[in-house]
């Protein structure tokens, strides 16, 4: 790890301890309040905390965002689709959409994380094994055709780079036959802010020394979601075009 300056080091202490302030509190906070309210509130009261604790993390962060593109109020099931390019994306995403993602496995495994990513309804998937994908597959139909939203990085992992990687199936696959539809995003980040690293610990200590960080996101149309065979690429040809334009934007 490279040696960082004194103001480096402190602005990584100072937001690792306010981020693990925040995890500390909002899940119990949450927790406390969905007793308080009837069953039938719970989901609402749960989004908004949510929302909350999402732009609570880019502020911590000083992730400066500039956006082409408004969040369209949900209409039904959607699939949420946008490339992967740093561990800002989910609470970009989570601060502007309802739903549930699509993570990786061993989320469900961290301390603090596992369990607050488990009951805000996070579905977890390990591309590696196939049960594992055809579990994600069923989790996936299942929000659908409650008519809620599912928010998926189909590229199956970040990379570095505008290029948009072959999108893995699974999520045009759950909406298969299901009035769904899709929405896709592209975000751009300068390059600093990437997730290059190999572990998410070394990713959160890079991020964490930067005085801030830049990234643009546009949102593109709402669409009905076509044929299985044909909507990987099809979504992935139009959440290049979105990237491309992100970029622009910085």
């Amino acid at each position: 790890m490279e040696e960082l300056d004194p103001m480096a080091r402190a602005r990584r202490t100072a937001r690792t301890a306010a981020l693990g302030g925040l995890l500390a509190a909002s899940f119990p906070w949450m927790l406390a309040q969905e007793q308080l309210v009837a069953e039938a509130r719970r989901s609402a009261l749960r989004g908004k905390h949510i929302r909350r604790f999402m732009r609570r993390c880019l502020q911590i962060f000083d992730v400066r965002v500039v956006r082409d593109g408004d969040a369209p109020a949900r209409d039904g099931a959607r699939v949420i689709v946008s490339n992967h390019r740093s561990g800002f994306d989910i609470p970009i995403l989570g601060s502007l959409f309802d739903g549930s993602f699509l993570s990786r496995a061993d989320l469900s495994t961290w301390p603090a994380i596992g369990p607050a990513a488990k009951h805000i309804g996070t579905l977890f998937v390990d591309r590696k094994d196939q049960n594992s994908r055809a579990g994600a597959v069923k989790a996936m139909r299942r929000v659908l055709k409650a008519a809620e939203s599912v928010l998926v990085f189909p590229e199956g992992t970040t990379y570095p780079g505008d290029d948009v990687r072959p999108f893995h199936p699974g999520a045009f696959v759950a909406a298969k036959d299901l009035s769904v539809r899709v929405l896709p995003v592209g975000f751009a980040y300068e390059e600093r802010a990437q997730y290059v690293e190999k572990s998410f610990g070394a990713h959160l200590a890079k991020v964490s020394a930067l005085p801030s960080i830049r990234c643009a996101l546009v949102i593109g149309e709402s669409r009905p979601i076509g044929p299985v065979r044909e909507e990987p690429e099809r979504t992935r040809q139009e959440v290049m075009a979105l990237v491309k334009r992100a970029r622009a934007l910085l």
